[in-house]
Formats: C-alpha cells, structure tokens, sequence
C-alpha cells in the first residue's frame, strides 16, 4: 500500500539548502562592506546560490521568498560600487529573507512572510523592465505545484546518491558492456563447435536478450547523471554584465533552452571553456555604445546563451550582435604567422579556423577582460576532451560559437585504427578525414599536401617504440591538432565503432596524448588518444629515448 504524499520532507531540505546560499549573500555584503567591491569569484557564487534559491522556493510554492529573491538579484547584479547607498537596507534584506526562507513550510510562515513584505529595497528595478511580480500578500499555496510533483514522482522515495556511486555503477555497466562484447566474439570463433552441440541458437537468442536489457541499463544508469545545463548557464548573465561595464559598454543576456540536459561531469567541465567564450564575446564582439549608435543598434549588445538537443548530442551557442569577425584582419594575422602560404587564397573555413589556434590574436596588446591569445585555443581542446567539437560561425553583425558534445559519456565514436605496430583509436569528433596514400612505402615525416592545404605528418612510432622501417602506411588520418590539422600515418583501417571507454588508472599518471581506454570484444585493450596532445607525447618518448 503507496504512504500519503507528505511534502514536509522537501521543505526541510529546501530550509537546509537556504541557509548556505544565504551564508553567500551574508559574506558578499561583508566583502563589499569592507572592501567596497566584489571579487569575481564571489560574484558568480552569489549569482548561483540566489538563482538556485529563487528557483527552489518557486518549485515549492513559497512565492513571496522567491518573487523577493528576483528582486534582490537585480539589485546584487549591478556593480557593487553602487551598492554603498544601499547596503544598510541590502543588510536588513538579508536578514528578514533567512527568516523567511527559514520559516519555510512552518508555523511560523505567515509571520515570516509579513515581515518580508515589510523590507524596502528601494526600488532595485532598472528602467524599462517589466514590472516584477507583487510579492505583497502572495501567500503560500503549495497544492498545486507539489501535485504537479507528486504526479511525476514518489517523493517519499526520492533519496540523494553521492556522484561518486553513480560513477562506479556507470564503470560496471561498461564492464558488462564489454564482458558481453568479448562473449559474442566467443561464439563466433567457436561457431561450429556450438553448432554441432545444437547450443548455438539458443545462446544467441540469449545473448540477444541480453544486449537488449544491457542496453536499457545503460541508458537507465546514464540517465541519471544528466542534470539541466540552466545551472551552468545562469551563472553567466552577471559576470558578463560586468564585464561589459569595466569596457564602458552595456549588455543583455537572453538564455534559451536552460531545461536541456546533459552529463554532470561535462556541464562541470564546460564552466572554464564557457567563460572564455563570454569573456571574448563581450571584449572583442559587442561594440561600446558610440559605435553601435553609428550603425544604427540599440545601446545595448545582445548575448544569447541558447542550448537545445539534438538527437544524442547537446549543442551550446554562444552568440553576439556585436561587429562580427574582421576575417580581412584574421587573414593579415594568419599570413604573418606563415599558416597561408604567399599567393595562396584563404578560404572562409581556413580563417576562421585561425582564430581557434594557439598564440592568435588581432589585439596590439592585453586588455583585462580578453586579448591574451590562448582564450580561443582553450576552449577547443578542453571541448575535445570532452568528445565535443567547436564551431565557428560568422554572420551579418555577430558571431556565433557552437559547442557539440555528446549527450552521455563513456560510448565514444571513435575511428580505430592500426599504427606502430598497436590498435589505436581517436574520437570521430577529432577526425577531419582519413585519405589513402600516394605513395604508402615510407613513414612519412614533414608536410603532405591535403585539399590545397600543407599538414605536418605526425608518426606514433616514437612513442611507441616502433621501428619506421619498412612501414606500409598506406592511409593519413586527418585529425584537429593544437595548432591545426595534423596527419597520422596508418597501415590499417577498422570499421567505426562505438567504445566503450574508461578513464587511465590515477597509479599510472597522467599520459600526454591519452585520453582512455577501451575493451574491443576481441579482449584487446585499445588506447583512445587526443590529437590535441599527439606532439606532447611524440615529443616525451623521444626525450626518454635520448636520455636513455
């Protein structure tokens, strides 16, 4: 017999929860008391913790916490030097907000929320906003929303899991991937063996329900792990608008698609990456007000954070209506660093191919907020070990970049292959093309020309001990490299396939240029590489080599 729904066990966790986000706004207006201003890191931790109370007081029905978070957040998302008029009243907010946030699902609620009505922020609104829900009065109506809740699920049978558990269920769920994998390959090799028993349909028949029910496992397992990217993205709107004031400028952000999921470990990943790509959006694309006026924009740029699904992969754009790429200046800075030869034409692809490059930059010097020239090349290569890929695409007063990245982890397209004597791998995502030689008789060192386009071979057989001699590599495998395309001679070509692949041992160290591994259902261990960290490790095993 199902137990009576009882909604007390969530407002006790929504209590518990709202008294650390609340221990954030309590030290940020200490900082600002004491400092007058507000470190960035303090700032984008403010932002989460009222974003994410605001959203869990709106879950649970408490209207009047959650309207007075909104307003609290326009307030706290202006710089904090304007603060200073405003902290005494800030302070007091605070305050009567714990009380309330505290009193929560008790009997003490209806007090709590009088007195929360009573505390005056002084407006807070900027002009030309909609007005912001009346908080006045707003009671506390739980019904409704806890149905809706209720209707998904048995709260009462909710419990939390540690990530960690999580991590190690996945791990033997690729085990049991692979374990069924290596039996299926068992039963070819033994096929008439198995025949002659008169066992072999019936254990395929088993086997075949079993791919199904793992499948479903993995996929039930993998699930769990997705959380709603919103909780990456909110954080950006106050740091961008802050960086758009240091640069005299003015911006508004728009998020689209926060509800859109993905892994854990990736949204955790794509923090750094994402803020690089704000950071640039607001130093090199939006335009300071003058210049906007001039062609005929709003004062204001337009930062559009939009993420959606799209099959099993996630894509996250970043987008600007700023002045857009200067590819006439991109191609001048392509052409001093000798990436386009002397008469060759440069195609759209090419330039903007550039900007992703490691040391790039159209700035003559350093600003705070961008202009170092690794921003760009950051963001590819922590997107490739991701299994992800970075795009970018010019447009008619703006830019837009489009991260792709796999909606689960651990099954990994990836293209196999054979080189220095070992069944390697790369993900496909890393892959541009793979091109049958010309000339297959020699390893191969220096450039080759691909499409019009000269690409530094990149041999394996250093680091892997392999002799070049007599080599038949018959095949290049084009792959992103850190300062663009690299080619990978091979001898041999598999069929794609979908690895399953786990992380190096931490007792093995981090390896330059390996990225996982992987069973193949022969039972042979096949190494996935990075393309973006081949040079490191070619250049590693020849410095042992010659160091003995």
């Amino acid at each position: 017999m199902s137990r009576k729904f009882d909604p007390s066990s969530l407002h006790g966790e929504f209590r518990d929860e709202a008294r650390g986000q609340l221990d954030v706004l309590d030290a940020a207006l200490t900082d600002v008391e004491s400092t007058g201003t507000l470190g960035e890191a303090r700032r984008e931790e403010l932002a989460r913790a009222l974003h994410t109370l605001k959203g869990n007081a709106g879950m649970l029905g408490f209207h009047a916490v959650s309207s007075f978070v909104h307003e609290l957040e326009d307030i706290v998302g202006e710089p904090p030097e304007s603060w200073a008029d405003r902290l005494p009243a800030l302070v007091q907010a605070a305050a009567s907000l714990r009380a309330a946030a505290v009193a929560a699902g008790t009997e003490n609620e209806q007090a709590a929320v009088a007195a929360l009505d009573e505390v005056s922020l002084e407006g807070g609104g900027r002009p030309g906003e909609e007005p912001r829900p009346d908080r006045t009065g707003a009671g506390i109506a739980h019904e409704a929303p806890l149905e809706r809740i209720a209707a998904a699920t048995r709260l009462d049978e909710v419990i939390r899991v540690p990530f960690h558990r999580l991590d190690a269920l996945l791990a033997g769920v690729g085990d049991l991937i692979s374990s069924t994998a290596s039996l299926r390959t068992l039963m070819d090799d033994y096929r008439e063996g198995l025949d002659e028993c008169g066992v072999r349909r019936a254990l395929e028949a088993y086997a075949a329900r079993s791919d199904v029910v793992i499948d479903e496992l993995r996929r039930t397992v993998m699930d769990l792990r997705l959380v709603p990217v919103g909780r990456l993205l909110s954080r950006f709107p106050t740091l961008a608008k802050d960086l758009a004031v240091r640069g005299g400028k003015s911006v508004r952000v728009e998020i689209d698609g926060e509800e859109t999921e993905l892994d854990k470990s990736t949204v955790d990943a794509l923090s750094e990456p994402l803020l690089h790509l704000v950071r640039n959006a607001v130093a090199h694309g939006i335009e300071g007000p003058d210049e906007r006026a001039l062609a005929g924009k709003p004062a204001y740029g337009l930062l559009t954070l939009r993420a959606r699904r799209d099959g099993e992969k996630v894509r996250i754009e970043v987008e600007d209506d700023g002045r857009g790429l200067d590819l006439a200046a991109i191609e001048r800075g392509a052409r001093a660093r000798g990436w386009i030869a002397e008469g060759e034409t440069a195609t759209r692809l090419e330039l903007t191919e550039s900007i992703l490059r490691p040391e790039f930059t159209t700035l003559d010097s350093a600003g705070e907020e961008a202009g170092r020239g690794v921003g760009l090349h950051a963001v590819r290569r922590a997107v490739t070990e991701l299994h992800g890929s970075l795009r970018v695409q010019p447009m008619d007063g703006g830019t837009r970049f489009t991260i792709t990245l796999p909606l689960r982890i651990m099954i990994v397209p990836s293209v196999v292959f054979e080189a220095a004597g070992e069944t390697l791998a790369l993900p496909a995502a890393e892959v541009i093309e793979a091109v049958r030689r010309g000339d297959p008789g020699g390893e191969g060192s220096g450039l080759v020309r691909l499409n019009g386009v000269m690409v530094p071979v990149r041999s394996l057989s250093p680091a892997f001990g392999a002799s070049a001699d007599g080599a038949d590599h018959r095949y290049l495998i084009v792959a992103n490299g850190p300062g663009g395309p690299i080619a990978i001679p091979a001898t041999r070509l598999h069929d794609r396939e979908d690895l399953v692949v786990r992380g190096i041992p931490a007792y093995l160290g981090s390896i330059a240029g390996v990225s996982g591994a992987a069973v193949m259902p022969n039972g042979n261990v096949v190494l996935l590489l990075d393309a973006m960290h081949l040079p490191s490790l070619v250049r590693s095993a020849r410095a042992r080599a010659l160091h003995g």
